[in-house]
């Protein structure tokens, strides 16, 4: 099944490359205290419509419902779920995953299922799943929805144009590989894990708040996933099941239940991580989702030279200041 999706994937993503963003112009690196921060310009992130944006129309597009904008779609997926291309992708293959069933919000929790899917869609390419949820998350459409990156984010090509003398050019100063790196740096034993170790910890040395689980090396269930996925979120709430009263493209009104915060979700094949969001901006600067992994891309020069004034760490610090 993996090598038919993985060749649907190669020719679909021929067929929507005129549609799609050309990747970041990388600008700079920045030394944090324990990463890397890879500093690009992002063209995609200027004209990706914000929340407000979509919830001011009067009838809003669902881009995720069928029938889906030509060359979007890839191919569908196990339990209710298909495989689309995102339309403001911030690298060039940029995938999202999402529900089938248009009243699934994205501000409820994710259910067993849909991280299950979610994880074994991991093996399709050397990538990286992440999710957002809640006002300060920068999610904009309502319909539920994964994203799926593959990595490295950026070339040796890239990071030997910044400077042909610096550390940066070896694999590891990646964008996320470092990362994990030091996540699995903190369990010496990860490679003979053999069952998920819970409750959830703190990464310390960290700028931002974060709750972290080592994943076992197999017998991945839905059950493991759910379990490791709330319990990283009991580090900051003990609501998950807060009553919401939204509005649906048709304007009719519903209940629904999830977290009481925004928060991002990333999930590897080794590990999961959930880091609360408490603004969307700061200073002007607003960071996208792996920019908490090392990769933070920016609309203008002027953000680049406010970023090194304050430091990527102090930015990164304080949007999550729970």
């Amino acid at each position: 099944m993996n090598g038919f999706l993985q060749e649907k994937i190669r020719t679909s993503f021929l067929r929507a490359q005129h549609i799609l963003y050309s990747p970041p112009k990388p600008l700079s690196f920045i030394k944090g205290s324990k990463m890397w921060y890879y500093l690009a310009y992002n063209r995609a992130l200027c004209e990706k419509p914000s929340r407000s944006d979509i919830e001011s129309q009067a009838k809003p597009t669902d881009p995720f419902e069928s029938p889906y904008t030509p060359g979007l779609f890839i191919s569908k997926l196990q339990q209710d779920h298909v495989l689309l291309w995102n339309p403001f992708n911030i690298v060039p293959k940029h995938l999202l995953i999402a529900t089938t069933n248009r009243k699934e919000h994205q501000e409820e929790l994710l259910t067993p299922n849909t991280l299950h899917v979610s994880y074994q869609s991991l093996s399709l390419l050397n990538s990286l799943v992440f999710y957002n949820s809640g006002v300060y998350s920068c999610s904009s459409q309502p319909h539920r929805h994964l994203h799926l990156i593959s990595l490295p984010l950026i070339t040796p090509e890239h990071t030997q144009r910044l400077d042909r003398k610096s550390p940066q050019t070896d694999v590891f100063y990646r964008p996320v590989v470092q990362f994990h790196r030091y996540v699995m740096g903190h369990y010496k034993d990860s490679k003979d894990i053999e069952k998920i170790l819970l409750p959830s910890f703190k990464l310390q040395g960290l700028p931002f708040s974060n709750a972290c689980c080592v994943l076992p090396k197999k017998n991945i269930t839905p059950k493991v996933l759910y379990d490791a996925y709330t319990s990283c979120l009991k580090q900051f709430t003990s609501v998950l099941d807060e009553k919401k009263i939204i509005k649906d493209g048709d304007g009719s009104k519903r209940e629904i239940y999830g977290p009481n915060i925004s928060y991002h979700l990333f999930m590897s094949k080794s590990w999961m991580m959930v880091v609360p969001r408490s603004s969307i901006s700061y200073q002007g600067i607003g960071v996208y989702p792996i920019g908490f992994l090392g990769a933070i891309f920016l609309k203008d020069k002027r953000q680049q030279k406010i970023i090194r004034k304050i430091g990527p760490e102090n930015l990164l610090r304080n949007l999550t200041n729970i």
